[in-house]
């Protein structure tokens, strides 16, 4: 793999998490999985399993709640990249750009 990648892959879940977290206080166990949408448990399965495997499928449920949020971009030209990938895990989170 190569260093872009891992940096991009590493900051993805870094940013994944920090958003996740964000959207609720009281999450529930990894893998509990009572009501969830089809989208929210691919995203679950797919992406924050592998990456993130102890952020709880309640925190992808209360993101998507929340259904969207703010990005404040550095300057890095890695960003398209980035938000390309994270669109593609949680198509149900709309990104809008800082003011």
């Amino acid at each position: 793999m190569t260093t872009r990648r891992k940096f991009l892959k590493s900051a993805l879940g870094t940013g994944a998490v920090l958003l996740l977290a964000s959207c609720t206080s009281a999450p529930a166990l990894p893998g509990s999985s009572s009501g969830v949408d089809a989208d929210v448990q691919t995203a679950y399965d797919t992406f924050v399993k592998p990456n993130m495997p102890n952020v709880p499928i309640d925190l992808v449920k209360a993101a998507k709640a929340e259904g969207k949020f703010v990005y404040y971009h550095g300057q890095t030209g890695s960003d398209a990249a980035m938000l390309a990938i994270f669109q593609k895990a949680f198509p149900f989170i709309t990104m809008e750009p800082s003011p």
